[in-house]
C-alpha cells in the first residue's frame, strides 16, 4: 500500500474498517480508501468508493475538529468538482447554519463563506 499500489491500498482500507488483522481505525481506513479511489483503475476505484460511501452512510468517518486543514477530493458534480484539490480549514458553524450528520463546514482560502462537505470528500 505504501508503494502506491491501489489494490493494496483498497485492501488495507477495508482491513482497517473491519478491524481484521489490525486495530479498527476508521480514519486510517478512509485515508487508504481515498488513495485507492484516486489512483486505481475503474474496478479498484469503484470498490474503494463503495466502501467510502458505506462508511459515510453509517456515520463511521471521524469528524475533524474546527481548525483542521483539509482538502476537498472526489467531488464529481459540476458544481462540486470546482472545489477538488482546494485546501481549506474546518470551520465552526454559526448558530444559523444547519450542518447535516456526516458533514462539516469548510472555509476555502478564496471563499467568503464556508461550504458544507461530506466527510468522505475531505482529505486530512
Amino acid at each position: 500500500a505504501e508503494q502506491e499500489d491501489a489494490t493494496a491500498q483498497c485492501t488495507l482500507g477495508g482491513l482497517y474498517m473491519a478491524g481484521q488483522g489490525v486495530p479498527q481505525d476508521f480514519a486510517k481506513a478512509l485515508k487508504w480508501l481515498q488513495m485507492a479511489a484516486e489512483r486505481g483503475d475503474d474496478n479498484v476505484s469503484r470498490n474503494a468508493l463503495e466502501t467510502i460511501d458505506f462508511m459515510q452512510q453509517g456515520n463511521l468517518i471521524p469528524t475533524p475538529p474546527p481548525g483542521t486543514t483539509v482538502t476537498a477530493i472526489l467531488l464529481t458534480s459540476a458544481a462540486g468538482s470546482k472545489h477538488n484539490n482546494k485546501p481549506g480549514i474546518v470551520a465552526t458553524p454559526t448558530e444559523e447554519t444547519v450542518v447535516k450528520p456526516g458533514r462539516v463546514v469548510v472555509l476555502h482560502e478564496s471563499a467568503a463563506t464556508p461550504i458544507s462537505f461530506k466527510l468522505m470528500n475531505l482529505r486530512l
